[in-house]
């Protein structure tokens, strides 16, 4: 992922879109248990996992990782730290080099690789926005229109956390493999979760040559498609989220607020302060 783009990963997919992990049809794992298959409950319990930490004060830190079985792109293989932090004056979110500040008063990006702050000195309505992303928002509430989209599978797994298996019911064109999957992990007796871990399975177009050279492969066994003098591979985009802590401590403030580091003088206008008193200004 380029670092320009994680904000905008956290904004509208903290932490996903419909994607699924690479279990989807493989056997179980040893140890684990399969309680029950498609029942409401289930569907309603992955709905409360995704909603268990969605309080403030809320202060999380996240490893999210990314692979492919194709590298095409750089995104396909990166890992980014994320810090989050936010209370009801407003919101830090840290991923790489960059720091998005949110408040009623307006909103500040922090491009530390850069030296440059984009800024907006304008009311935002960000708490409900957040509040709706972290809570996975979407993961569609309506229980009936999950489950008519996805099956789910509940496991029990050999370290006793607990695992929901959505699979879409949609399969990739040409093949028997979901489009998408997502699995879920959560330690009982807790209300968050502590690891998701996404796929999304797409077509991808590929040389002649490319594909004589998978077919040797085991990896890519039965994810290769011809079609005609056409010749498609399925890659796989697997995104796995840690969440290596979680906590709703009421004495924490946040690291910066929009007044901290911006000032507005008559005589020169908006001025960074502090640390980022060299960085450049770009008004949004």
């Amino acid at each position: 992922m380029k670092r320009g783009n994680c904000l905008k990963w956290v904004v509208w997919v903290l932490l996903l879109g419909w994607h699924h992990s690479l279990w989807a049809n493989a056997p179980l794992r040893c140890g684990s248990a399969v309680t029950t298959v498609d029942s409401m409950d289930l569907y309603k319990r992955c709905v409360e996992w995704c909603n268990g930490y969605k309080t403030l004060p809320l202060q999380m830190r996240l490893t999210i990782s990314s692979q492919s079985n194709l590298v095409t792109q750089p995104n396909d293989s990166t890992t980014l730290q994320g810090l989050f932090y936010l209370n009801d004056q407003g919101a830090n979110i840290t991923m790489g080099t960059q720091t998005q500040v949110l408040a009623d008063s307006g909103m500040v990006v922090i491009n530390r690789e850069r030296k440059t702050m984009l800024y907006r000195l304008k009311p935002t309505n960000w708490r409900e926005k957040m509040l709706q992303q972290l809570g996975w928002a979407q993961l569609d509430s309506n229980i009936l229109q999950v489950a008519k989209l996805f099956s789910v599978v509940f496991k029990v797994l050999p370290d006793q956390k607990e695992s929901l298996l959505l699979t879409s019911r949609q399969q990739l064109v040409g093949t028997t493999l979901p489009k998408q999957t997502i699995e879920f992990h959560h330690k009982p007796g807790e209300a968050t979760l502590t690891e998701v871990t996404v796929c999304i399975r797409k077509l991808a177009i590929i040389e002649p040559e490319m594909y004589a050279s998978l077919k040797e492969d085991p990896k890519f066994e039965r994810k290769l498609l011809a079609k005609g003098n056409q010749y498609f591979a399925i890659k796989e985009s697997v995104v796995r989220y840690v969440f290596d802590a979680i906590n709703h401590q009421t004495d924490q403030p946040l690291p910066f607020t929009v007044n901290s580091i911006l000032q507005v003088k008559p005589e020169t206008g908006v001025v960074p302060l502090g640390e980022f008193a060299d960085y450049s200004l770009i008004k949004q």
